[in-house]
């Protein structure tokens, strides 16, 4: 699997027929995804990103959910969201999961609870505002766990 973002975020195919003139503006966002290929690098690139570090991008939301051991208080890392580099830092308290805070260069976003019936759920921020205030030039997430 390789990480791809060459896709125009269309609900179908009928849709992106129909609008493909305003992804030749620019006007439609991307949507990254996975795509099979024969590397075992892309599949543990996909896992970590995705399970370790909680960070699952789609079109209309960021999900995060995180679990971490304590030890990786501080974890930091750079990687794309939304077509920006952007530096995540992980704050861990002693569950290691549930986020009790979401900043984006020292301001709070918004968070929906997700659903989680074994523990505490991660959180889904909107993918607009996020890309907004990433073309903006924000520069780094903080994810603080339980």
């Amino acid at each position: 699997c390789y990480h791809s973002s060459s896709e125009a975020a269309f609900a179908d195919r009928d849709q992106a027929l129909q609008h493909y003139d305003r992804v030749r503006r620019g006007e439609v966002a991307l949507e990254g995804g996975w795509r099979i290929y024969s590397s075992g690098a892309g599949i543990a690139y996909r896992l970590v990103v995705q399970h370790l570090l909680g960070l699952n991008q789609q079109q209309h939301r960021l999900g995060i959910d995180p679990v971490l051991s304590p030890a990786l208080d501080g974890l930091a890392v750079q990687l794309p969201i939304y077509g920006h580099l952007l530096r995540v830092r992980y704050r861990v308290g002693a569950l290691g999961h549930g986020p009790v805070a979401v900043l984006l260069d020292g301001h709070a976003l918004l968070t929906v609870p997700g659903h989680n019936r074994y523990r505490r759920p991660g959180v889904w921020v909107a993918a607009e505002p996020l890309r907004q205030r990433l073309a903006e030039g924000a520069t780094e997430l903080s994810i603080t766990l339980g």
